[in-house]
């Protein structure tokens, strides 16, 4: 963990997670893409603009922003290439915490119900390279866990968990929350899914290579320690 994940990203989802309430609700939806497409498709912060136009870009402001450190950087080769070195850049694969202002957040009654983790109108957003992704699109209310499942080069099983911040008390439609935020789910991340299937439908030996924006550079950099490692060896 403490290889993988930096220290900062670690005591962000401690933090989060000590909010979780116990009452989970977990589905299981196929997809006929590669899994690489997910860490993609979820490191580019201008596609909710896109492909969410009717759902989650509506109440959500993403706002992409261009590192040009980084964007420098990803257009160069790894030029250290030693295990260490390696452990170190895939760190820089994940991050957390607030990513989006919800300009006009709508309150339901079960808030009142429940301990709000922290105390901004944001959509929270952490992103654990390569597979798993955590989110709270209502300022911490509640909390989405995706866990993206490589089964084969051409199918992916996306694991959905959903649960509350800790419950105040109990409450009887506990149940039915968490099944109407599951429904709302499979509306946005089908939006995505169906995104990657089409990509993976056409993608083919002769395929021309993506033209991406500077503001994907981390998808960049994720390419080239990904391609640097498959290409040399180590005890990775």
């Amino acid at each position: 963990m403490e290889e993988q994940f930096s220290a900062d990203f670690i005591e962000s989802l401690e933090n989060s997670s000590d909010a979780y309430d116990t009452e989970v609700m977990v589905t299981t939806w196929e997809g006929k893409y590669n899994w690489k497409l997910a860490y993609e498709n979820l490191r580019d912060a201008n596609h909710p603009r896109f492909v969410h136009t009717k759902t989650l870009a509506k109440s959500v402001k993403f706002n992409p922003t261009v590192n040009i450190t980084q964007a420098h950087e990803s257009l160069s080769e790894l030029m250290n290439i030693s295990s260490e070195s390696l452990k170190n850049e895939m760190q820089n694969f994940s991050y957390g915490g607030p990513d989006a202002p919800i300009p006009d957040l709508k309150h339901f009654g079960w808030h009142d119900l429940v301990e709000r983790w922290g105390s901004q109108d944001v959509y929270y957003n952490w992103l654990a390279y390569p597979n798993l992704h955590i989110a709270s699109a209502n300022g911490g209310y509640s909390f989405t866990l995706e866990h993206h499942i490589p089964i084969s080069p051409e199918r992916t099983d996306l694991e959905i968990y959903w649960f509350t911040s800790r419950k105040k008390q109990s409450y009887a439609f506990s149940s039915q929350t968490l099944l109407a935020q599951m429904h709302g789910s499979k509306i946005i991340v089908g939006e995505d899914i169906e995104i990657m299937e089409q990509v993976q439908a056409t993608l083919h030996p002769g395929a021309p290579i993506p033209t991406q924006g500077a503001y994907e550079s981390i998808n960049r950099l994720v390419e080239r320690w990904y391609t640097t490692l498959m290409d040399t060896q180590h005890s990775i």
